[in-house]
C-alpha cells in the first residue's frame, strides 16, 4: 500500500511539474509575443515621426510653390489681359467670300475687316467710327453656324472701344454681340461664374474683369476665381 501511495503522490508531483512548465512556457511566449507588439508599435510611431518630419517642410514647400506659381498665373493673366484692353470681338456681321486667284490654290481674302467694323458700326449701332481710330481688324476662330466667323477689333485708344462698347444695346434681340477680348483665364472664369450664377445674379465684364452683380440691388463685386461667389450664397 505504501509503494503504491509513494507511486501515485510522485506521479502527481510530476504531472504538477509539467503542468507548472507548460504554464511557464506559455506565459512566456504571451510576455515575448506582447513585447514584441509593443517593440513593433513604438517601432512604427518612431518611424512616423521621423517620415514626419522629413516630410512635413517638403509639403509646407510645395505648398508655397503652389501659392507663388498662382500668383505668377494672375500676374501673367493680368498683364495680358491688360495688353487686351482696345480690343473687341464682334460676333455676326456678314463675311465677305474668299476670292480664288487663277493659279494659286489658296483662297486670297478680299474682305477689309476695318472697313467691316466701321460700316457695322454705322448700320447697326448708329456710330461714326474712322478709319483712324481701328489699329488692326481681322477675322478669328471657327465660323458660327450661320458660317460667319467673329471679328477682332483693337482700337487706337480707349474711348473709341468704350464708344462701340456703350452702344451694343441697341443690338438687343438680333444675333450680334460685342463681347471684350478677354484673355483665356478670364475666358474660363467668365463661363464657370455663369454657369454657377445662371438665373440667380448677373454676370458681366468691364474692362477685362470678371463682374457679378446680385438682383437684390447690391453694387456689383469683382470675381477672381469660382469661390468668390461664396458670399451671395448660391446653391
Amino acid at each position: 500500500m505504501k509503494q503504491s501511495s509513494l507511486a501515485e503522490s510522485a506521479k502527481s508531483k510530476d504531472q504538477s511539474n509539467e503542468i507548472q512548465t507548460v504554464m511557464q512556457v506559455e506565459i512566456s511566449k504571451f510576455l515575448n509575443l506582447m513585447c514584441l507588439r509593443l517593440l513593433k508599435e513604438s517601432i512604427r510611431g518612431v518611424i512616423s515621426d521621423m517620415v514626419q518630419c522629413a516630410v512635413k517642410p517638403l509639403q509646407d514647400k510645395i505648398v508655397e510653390l503652389e501659392a507663388k506659381v498662382e500668383k505668377l498665373q494672375e500676374k501673367t493673366n493680368d498683364n495680358e489681359q491688360y495688353s487686351r484692353r482696345y480690343s473687341i470681338r464682334i460676333y455676326g456681321p456678314s463675311q465677305v467670300p474668299g476670292l480664288v486667284q487663277e493659279g494659286v490654290d489658296e483662297v486670297v481674302p478680299k474682305e477689309n475687316c476695318a472697313q467691316t467694323v466701321i460700316d457695322f458700326c454705322k448700320a447697326e449701332l448708329g456710330l461714326i467710327v474712322k478709319c483712324e481710330e481701328i489699329d488692326r481688324a481681322h477675322r478669328i476662330g471657327r465660323p458660327s453656324d450661320a458660317g460667319q466667323r467673329a471679328i477682332i477689333v483693337k482700337f487706337v485708344g480707349y474711348e473709341s472701344k468704350l464708344k462701340v462698347r456703350r452702344a451694343k444695346r441697341r443690338l438687343r434681340g438680333k444675333r450680334i454681340f460685342i463681347n471684350e477680348d478677354l484673355a483665356w483665364l478670364n475666358q474660363k472664369l467668365l463661363k464657370q461664374v455663369r454657369e454657377v450664377c445662371k438665373g440667380s445674379a448677373l454676370v458681366y465684364t468691364a474692362d477685362g474683369y470678371v463682374m457679378v452683380r446680385s438682383k437684390n440691388g447690391e453694387p456689383p463685386v469683382r470675381v477672381r476665381n469660382v469661390e468668390d461667389l461664396d458670399i451671395f450664397g448660391f446653391d
